[in-house]
């Protein structure tokens, strides 16, 4: 029985966000206990706060936006790697595992447990540069 999980994290003021980018700030404008109808927010973040895919527009002046890219992108089967102890994911640490043919891989770093109420750290885990089709 296949299950979702939702690898999503909150967005709330002034959480962690990524250096020069706007401040998160929510806002809330109607309140039913002040006497309006219905409770409204607003919002004030850079796309690139919180959870989020990088578009290739972010990236590649004439790739898509979020908002053309298939939402089946989004679900499926991922495999899960622990990367805790990696300071860079390289090509030979990911040859230890069989990623052919997975449709998507999440890596657990030692920064998957940090609060998103601190400073940022720059020194986060990352994928280095690898040549196309060498998994």
């Amino acid at each position: 029985m296949a299950r979702m999980i939702d690898v999503t994290r909150p967005i709330f003021t002034n959480m962690t966000v990524w250096p020069g980018d706007d401040s998160v700030l929510i806002e809330r404008v109607s309140s039913i206990l002040n006497g309006n109808k219905a409770n409204i927010s607003n919002i004030h973040a850079c796309v690139h706060s919180g959870t989020h895919v990088d578009a290739p527009l972010h990236f590649i002046p004439d790739g898509k936006s979020v908002d053309r890219l298939d939402i089946s992108l989004f679900t499926g089967t991922v495999l899960v790697i622990d990367a805790e102890n990696e300071k860079h994911i390289t090509e030979k640490f990911l040859k230890l595992f069989s990623i052919k043919g997975c449709k998507a891989v999440f890596f657990k770093t030692s920064y998957s447990g940090l609060s998103l109420d601190e400073p940022f750290d720059a020194n986060y885990t990352a994928v280095e540069p690898m040549l196309p089709n060498t998994l």
